[in-house]
């Protein structure tokens, strides 16, 4: 195979063929395949508006609210390493106490929320966290894989019609069918005002 996977590629090209019911052994269409994964899962992150695999994100800015929580663009948080807030770093002892009793963090690994008891401040880019997030490729939800198998093998098949699309053949990686968008909602990074 010649295509490689990319470092955002929700699935394998074993998955595919086991979804699809080809044999693994049978590697006619590998490239056209991780092709196609590796398109569907930026489409995916891209909608999602976050990414899945586990990566390290330095000292990314966010917008102070006043209110206790601030959302993370990436989740789920695996560690919280620095937070930086109108200058002031929080301390190493800070960090390392995240939801113990008293604490003036607490997080929301899964969520990936930090809560602060007397509140975020008010301004503009005035946060600054470092942080680890997201699956590692072994533990990316089945939900997610099966969106990015069911797509693709759409794509391969080239049968895909949906509402959105009026019933006409759609061979574009761009049209996403309804019912993913649906079972991708989950996934998608929450929008506060």
């Amino acid at each position: 195979m010649s295509v490689a996977a990319a470092t955002n590629a929700l699935i394998s090209v074993a998955d595919v063929k086991y979804v699809w019911g080809r044999e693994q052994a049978d590697t006619t269409d590998d490239d056209r395949i991780q092709t196609l994964i590796n398109l569907i899962s930026g489409r995916i992150a891209e909608w999602c508006d976050r990414i899945f695999i586990t990566g390290t994100y330095t000292a990314e800015l966010y917008d102070g609210t006043g209110t206790e929580a601030l959302v993370l663009r990436q989740r789920p948080v695996s560690t919280v390493t620095a937070i930086i807030v109108d200058g002031v770093a929080a301390t190493v002892a800070e960090i390392a106490a995240f939801n113990t009793a008293g604490a003036a963090y607490k997080i929301d690994y899964p969520a990936g929320i930090i809560y602060k008891i007397l509140d975020w401040s008010k301004g503009k880019r005035n946060i600054s966290v470092t942080y680890a997030a997201g699956y590692a490729s072994a533990d990316i939800p089945p939900g997610l894989k099966e969106v990015c198998a069911e797509w693709v093998i759409l794509l391969l098949e080239g049968r895909m019609k949906d509402a959105d699309t009026q019933g006409r053949d759609v061979a574009a990686v761009d049209q996403m069918p309804a019912r993913f968008s649906s079972a991708l909602s989950r996934y998608r990074r929450p929008q506060l005002a």
